[in-house]
């Protein structure tokens, strides 16, 4: 059904944890609040629900595939897409999906943006020509001056294009402020912290191995050698491709006697209670982190961060003034860096977390990145959103209550074929908000 108003489709692979699907869903959450129309097309996950519930629409295409025939079906699929909800720009976050939304939007005229929330390698030739469709559409969006320099370097031909609008949260949900006495309790007792006097190292990942479990693993081991006064706390979620490796891991720690020092609880779904919870968070990836949520929230909930010298990380953390800096793999390294933060006196403890509470709040703000994007959606499609908060203001994800789109009367479900006719899936109305679910992927085989 198309619409009058603005109407942006993002696609990306899922919307699980992370960065890129994190700021998919809060720009799908700004433009509506701008006036405009949020379709989000992605094989779904946890952040769909919440998608929904501020009005945003979902459409569920198996998008994650890097098969070429899977990606020359799905661009049939995001053409018809694109022609049902009359979309006025299609905003790919990752190279898979990248491929179908580019010939979709050549197929249909409409202006194709990237946004590159890190680095690809480029080992070979059919490497970088795979690569290289991040940099096709009418402008890329690169999430820290780090990613910016890299794909001018290796891409000059795009340097023009090239737009830096650094990742932003939402303050006010990263305020130590509204993390009540009741949330605290909750964390503490999942994370068994109650009877436990220790200073909290944190760690909020994923677990995978690019994260740099292992290398805390390691600097764990050299730290007890200087302190014993220390518990390291890794919540993150076990991805189903990396269970081997979590198992692994979890060996290697009992096998070492560093249970007593390292615990796993799991996914956390209240990271500002985990933030205030935590004397240090760390952040000791093995690869260059495009830009690093991590740092910037922990800094705005007040506490030091310990991070790896490279990368995004280099531009969010101040080296001494907002926490400290490690040589990435460096076990040794890194237990020095813990150490002097946890050795850190309460006047500097203090005087850190405010230059980079500030630092963060200046910078890295829902407000600043939505503004940005959103500047840059109607250069490209020449049309205005007419709701547009004042810039700098403080209402950074505010819409319509979950409560209010519920109340609404569904409309009678009605089928979604892709252009070749093979996809079906079930579509439900309420109101403006739509949910695609899969109901199955038929071949003209399987139909007879």
């Amino acid at each position: 059904m198309q619409s009058d108003k603005l109407t942006i489709l993002q696609i990306i692979p899922a919307l699980n944890s992370g960065g890129a699907e994190r700021g998919a869903v809060d720009i799908a959450i700004e433009t509506i609040r701008a006036g405009g129309r949020a379709v989000i097309v992605s094989e779904g996950g946890r952040l769909t629900k919440e998608l929904i519930q501020h009005g945003g629409e979902h459409i569920t295409v198996p998008v994650a595939s890097k098969s070429p025939l899977t990606i020359w079906k799905n661009s049939k699929i995001l053409t018809k897409i694109i022609q049902e909800t009359g979309a006025d720009l299609i905003h790919a976050r990752s190279r898979a999906p990248a491929w179908s939304a580019y010939y979709a939007a050549k197929a249909t005229g409409v202006p194709f943006v990237t946004t590159y929330h890190g680095l690809y390698g480029e080992q070979n030739f059919l490497k970088r020509a795979y690569n290289k469709i991040m940099v096709s559409g009418q402008a890329v969006i690169a999430v820290s001056r780090y990613i910016a320099d890299n794909i001018a370097s290796r891409y000059p031909e795009a340097r023009d294009k090239i737009h830096v609008v650094e990742r932003g949260i939402d303050i006010r949900h990263f305020s130590p402020e509204l993390v009540t006495r009741q949330r605290m309790e909750a964390l503490i007792k999942q994370w068994k912290l109650a009877d436990d006097m220790r200073n909290v190292i944190t760690l909020p990942a994923r677990i995978t191995r690019i994260k740099g479990h292992t290398l805390l693993f390691e600097a764990v081991k050299e730290l007890l050698k200087i302190r014993t006064d220390f518990v390291c706390v890794c919540p993150g979620d076990v991805q189903s491709t990396k269970g081997k490796y979590a198992e692994e891991l979890l060996g290697k720690i009992r096998s070492s006697g560093l249970d007593a020092h390292i615990r796993f609880p799991g996914m956390c779904l209240d990271m500002p209670a985990a933030y205030a919870a935590s004397n240090v968070v760390t952040v000791p990836t093995l690869k260059p982190e495009a830009f690093g949520r991590v740092p910037v929230e922990a800094q705005v909930m007040g506490k030091i961060v310990v991070a790896a010298r490279h990368g995004g990380l280099t531009e969010t953390v101040e080296d001494g003034v907002t926490g400290f800096l490690f040589t990435p793999g460096d076990p040794v390294d890194m237990a020095r860096a813990l150490n002097e933060a946890l050795n850190c006196d309460e006047e500097r403890r203090r005087k850190m977390a405010i230059v980079g509470k500030e630092r963060a709040l200046q910078k890295y703000t829902g407000e600043k990145m939505a503004d940005s994007t959103l500047d840059l959606y109607e250069k490209i499609t020449g049309k205005k959103f007419p709701h547009r908060r004042p810039a700098g203001s403080s209402d950074f994800g505010n819409s319509a209550s979950p409560e209010a789109w519920h109340s609404r009367k569904p409309s009678a479900p009605q089928e979604y074929y892709g252009a070749t006719g093979k996809f079906v899936a079930n579509r439900f109305l309420i109101g403006e908000k739509k949910d695609f679910f899969m109901k199955k992927f038929r071949t003209p085989e399987s139909a007879n």
